[in-house]
Formats: C-alpha cells, structure tokens, sequence
C-alpha cells in the first residue's frame, strides 16, 4: 500500500446523523445524554463528544455471478461510502478506541465487503527503550576488598501505530448465517496516547437477493479519558432515524466516479481507493497500489 495527503471533500447535500453518547460506569450503569429517558437515579451528563456519520455515496447495481458465487437472483448489489466524524469538543476529552457496526437490516441481504480490506497502520511513532541486565551484582576486585557492581545495558527501538481495521461480521454476536454487519475497529498510537483520527472515510458492499427497500445503523462503542477516569460511551442511532435505502432511487458518484451499473465489478475492486483517514490538518490516504 502506498499514502498520500490529500483533503477531505464536504458534500453539502449530505444528511448526517448524530451519534448522542451515554456514558457506562465499571458497574454497568449508563448515564445518558441522549433523547431517550434516562435510567432510574441516573445522572445525565454531557460526555463532550461528537460523532455524526453520512453516506455519501449510494450505488445501487448487479454483480456478474460468478462475482458473488450466488444464485443469480442474488446478485443484485449495493455500496455504500459512509463518513466518520469524531469531534472532541473539550480539551479533556481524548478518544482510545473505536469499535463501529454498521447493520444492515435482513433477511435477503449479506455484508461482503468491507473497506479497508486489512489491518492499516496509522501515525507510526518510536521511542527507544534501554534495558538494564544484572544491575546491582557485586563481584570482588582483584588486590582488593572492594566490590563492584556489574550490569548489562541493552538499547532497542519500540515502534507503535494507530490502527484501522474492518471486516464483515455478525450483530449481534449470537446471531448465525451471512453477515448483517460491517465492523471496523479504531486504535489510537499507544506511544503518545493522542487518540484516533478525527475523520474516517470507509465502504461497504452488500450483496442483496431483490430491490426491496431497506435499513442501515450504526452502533457505536468507544473508549475515552473523561476528566480524570477512563470511561466507555455506547450509542447507537436512534431508533426512529434509521437510514432508509431505497436501490430503486438513483445512484450518486461522490466518491466513486465512475461504475457501470450492469456490472458493478470494477468499482467493487477499486473500493480500496475509497478509504481516507485525517488527524485533523494531516490526511493519510491507501490504496492497493
């Protein structure tokens, strides 16, 4: 893989959604900060961050068969670039993690694709470590009483990234059969702990037996310093603000230009392409070159 800077691209005509977060105490305890009625005795609390997702590509289409290794009445096809923001709005706030499923409702329809396809490493930092061996062990001096301390120093160099990952998967967990779900996973650099990036641009194929209409949601797991503790935050998109996929509307080309809708095979391959992560100011894009 290769990287390059570049921009993000804001679409104006873009819906977002709101992500509202409820904190999770070590006992289980959520403390809301959504529209939903809080628990009994809960404590609402703002948890000072923001996340809001879009799609902003919908390409509805057919793959070839032998693409899908389906029947053929199955090879009806969608992909999806959906956009990731993470804003931190208080300067005690830093996001660890990252854990986002992406749901697609069913039966009839199966998650094929995720982007990026393998493991990207992110912000590489070193530090170099020294190691002390056998620091304090006395051997007796010739011509001598004395004693002197012998020990072994050993200098290496430890190198950490942020990483990206994604991959189809099951939600809930339990739940057998193709997989309904997108996952991605978000790492921060554990060296200098400055959490993740602040934008994420992924993509999504899935595979779909007919042009009935459809829901996509995200649930979203994060872990982040607030105040002084390390505290885990859910949400989810709320109930009522699922996002509706109609594959009769028409397609848009955003992000991905260029598709034949007949045979969506090349843009399928070129989805790799389509993932972009920026920490704010510095923008790292990969492809499969």
């Amino acid at each position: 893989m290769s990287d390059a800077q570049s921009d993000f691209e804001d679409f104006n005509d873009v819906d977002h959604v709101d992500l509202q977060l409820s904190i999770i105490d070590k006992f289980g305890a959520k403390f809301r900060s959504d529209d939903d009625r809080p628990p009994p005795n809960a404590i609402v609390k703002e948890t000072g961050i923001l996340v809001r997702y879009g799609i902003v590509d919908k390409i509805h289409g057919k793959l070839p068969v032998s693409a899908t290794n389906m029947h053929e009445d199955k090879a009806f096809c969608s992909i999806f670039v959906v956009d990731f923001k993470f804003d931190v709005i208080k300067p005690s706030r830093v996001i660890h993690h990252a854990y986002i499923d992406m749901v697609v409702s069913d039966p009839g329809r199966e998650v094929r694709l995720v982007t990026p396809v393998q493991k990207v490493n992110l912000s590489k930092q070193s530090l170099e470590i020294e190691d002390n061996f056998g620091a304090g062990a006395n051997v007796p001096i010739a011509g001598g009483g004395a004693n002197a301390n012998v020990s072994r120093r050993l200098k290496r160099d430890k190198v950490a990234y942020a990483t990206v990952s994604g991959w189809p998967s099951q939600y809930p967990r339990h739940r057998t059969g193709p997989p309904n779900c997108g996952k991605w996973v978000i790492h921060e650099n554990m060296l200098n702990e400055d959490g993740i990036p602040a934008r994420l641009q992924v993509a999504i194929l899935v595979l779909r037996e007919d042009e009935s209409e459809f829901e996509l949601s995200v649930i979203l797991n994060i872990k982040a310093d607030w105040l002084t503790r390390v505290e885990d935050m859910f949400a989810e998109t709320p109930p009522h603000l699922p996002i509706k996929i109609n594959p009769k509307d028409a397609s848009t080309g955003r992000v991905v230009k260029a598709y034949n809708t007949n045979d969506m095979s090349e843009a399928v391959r070129g989805l790799a392409r389509v993932f972009k992560v920026s920490y704010g100011s510095l923008v790292d894009t990969f492809s499969d070159d």
